[in-house]
């Protein structure tokens, strides 16, 4: 992709309209793989259509793993803007993503392709967008909430109802795109450079990591009589 930046920074028009860059299962035939893919056959495309964060998959996983035991998750998300947090609030109930959606229902995903929802948890989204709260001096402008959930059963995502979460959710606020279209341009360089290192200096904070650590501490044993499993 050559040329200016569209304005919204995040190129979605070519992405929606890119859908034959994501490689169809369908066998190829003597005149080539067929335009429309269609089922039993899928697409084998990037995450960001289905479970961004691969938290929804990793619950799943470890409630296999660690079958009855309460379990813990740190995650990070990038948003453009303070409470927007479109990756984080697909997991929680009643956002504008899952309000009125079954977990695991295919849903479109806002991008072009549609995907099951990845709602992993019973917590009401809007009460926890509420408690988001600043790092701090010295950390930018990153925000985190503590909560503590039980999961939804979701069988695409191969997760089980009841089992008591607890996480730990930061979110980096900043302007800085996922990923631009190649520009000859100095200044756009720097912009990318400057920005990139104003996000990880701020995630590198002392206060980020005392943050964790205590959360980390104080949830090794949340509930009497489950050990919590990271």
């Amino acid at each position: 992709v050559t040329g200016s930046i569209p304005g919204n920074k995040y190129i979605s028009d070519f992405i929606t309209d890119s859908t034959n860059l994501a490689v169809c299962t369908s066998p190829a035939t003597s005149s080539g793989v067929p335009e429309e893919c269609t089922y039993p056959y899928q697409r084998m495309i990037d995450g960001v259509y289905v479970d961004n964060m691969a938290l929804a998959q990793t619950v799943g996983e470890m409630q296999k793993r660690f079958p009855k035991q309460q379990l813990r998750f740190i995650t990070v998300n990038n948003s453009p803007k303070l409470g927007a947090n479109y990756d984080t609030q697909r997991i929680f109930a009643n956002s504008q993503f899952t309000k009125g959606i079954k977990p695991g229902e295919v849903i479109p995903s806002g991008l072009g392709p549609s995907a099951p929802s990845c709602q992993a948890f019973e917590a009401d989204w809007e009460d926890i967008n509420e408690q988001y709260q600043l790092v701090g001096e010295g950390a930018g402008n990153i925000t985190y909430v503590e909560v503590t959930t039980k999961t939804v059963e979701n069988p695409a995502y191969g997760i089980q109802a009841g089992t008591i979460v607890n996480l730990l959710m930061f979110d980096t606020i900043s302007e800085m795109p996922v990923f631009l279209p190649f520009q000859d341009n100095s200044e756009l360089e720097q912009w990318e450079i400057e920005g990139y290192q104003a996000v990880v200096q701020a995630t590198a904070s002392p206060l980020v990591t005392k943050i964790a650590s205590d959360w980390t501490a104080k949830t090794e044993y949340a509930t009497s009589g489950h050990q919590s499993i990271d």
